[in-house]
């Protein structure tokens, strides 16, 4: 058993593992930038914004290790763009929506025709601001970010504790939000899901500085985020089929299977501590 942990450890330096971190998100979110530019409708907004979250998870590592390596600025500029882009996907979760449900003819092509106009009006402010994005300037700043760790006189085993020691704050945070999440309180149950999602970069970056993670441990951290992103999810559709009369059946069903994801979510919260998401400790080698 301890040759096998031995085994499925890394001797790469944590410098050199989030350099590597840093570089690799960065050129996804280059990617996925040209390909909303060649096409928005085919390519969507969820991949450039996982994209630009594994960036933004990456670059809060490298500035932890060297503060000064990478500009304050360019995470800045992709947080920025990642907000503008949340009110597109919000459409396209609403859309998809949209033909699951058995609508009548006359109110399907009213509800679709107000989205396609609210999402063609929102495109055109993400195509601009995707336009003016300085990706050359970006991909520079990265480039001298990953140098700049590769200068980092800071031994390897500090530089692990430094790395761990953010984890571990992130895992403390979506603590704090979990035992703060009430049970319909659904505003407090989305921010427990932001907090969630930044551990659970922060966990998958630093992964080869950790003992493996089992794989029901894998398993259980996608079906809790999954099962939070449903919740989220649910009232994002809500909010397209209650404001309008005929759809106000299916609204109030909508918000039946809603009290019940809520419940279900809130039990995954209560039983945290008893498996159904591992805690930091878990890993630690």
């Amino acid at each position: 058993m301890a040759r096998a942990a031995t085994r499925a450890r890394t001797k790469v330096a944590p410098q050199a593992l989030v350099g590597a971190a840093l570089q690799t998100s960065w050129e996804r979110v280059e990617a996925e930038l040209e390909r909303y530019r060649h096409d928005p409708e085919q390519a969507g907004s969820h991949d450039l914004r996982v994209g630009m979250r594994r960036f933004l998870a990456a670059a809060e590592l490298v500035c932890v290790l060297e503060p000064e390596a990478l500009l304050e600025k360019l995470p800045s500029r992709v947080k920025r763009l990642l907000s503008a882009l949340s009110p597109l996907r919000d459409i396209e979760i609403q859309r998809e929506a949209l033909e699951k449900h058995a609508l009548t003819p006359p109110e399907h092509q009213a509800l679709t025709r107000w989205l396609r106009a609210r999402e063609q009006k929102l495109a055109k402010k993400v195509q601009r601001r995707i336009a003016r994005f300085p990706v050359e300037r970006t991909r520079q700043g990265v480039l001298e970010a990953v140098l700049a760790l590769g200068r980092d006189d800071h031994d390897s085993r500090s530089a692990e504790l430094t790395l761990l020691g953010r984890v571990a704050e992130r895992y403390r945070a979506f603590e704090r939000r979990r035992r703060a999440a009430h049970e319909h309180d659904l505003h407090e149950l989305h921010r427990t899901r932001v907090a969630f999602k930044k551990y659970r970069y922060a966990l998958e970056l630093t992964a080869p500085l950790l003992r493996p993670l089992a794989k029901p441990h894998k398993e259980a951290l996608k079906t809790f985020q999954d099962e939070l992103g449903a919740l989220q999810d649910s009232v994002i559709i809500l909010a397209l089929f209650s404001h309008r009369k005929s759809t106000q059946p299916l609204a109030a069903e909508l918000r039946t299977e809603q009290a019940k994801l809520t419940a279900h979510v809130r039990a995954l919260l209560e039983a945290q501590r008893s498996a159904p998401v591992p805690t930091f400790s878990d890993y630690l080698p």
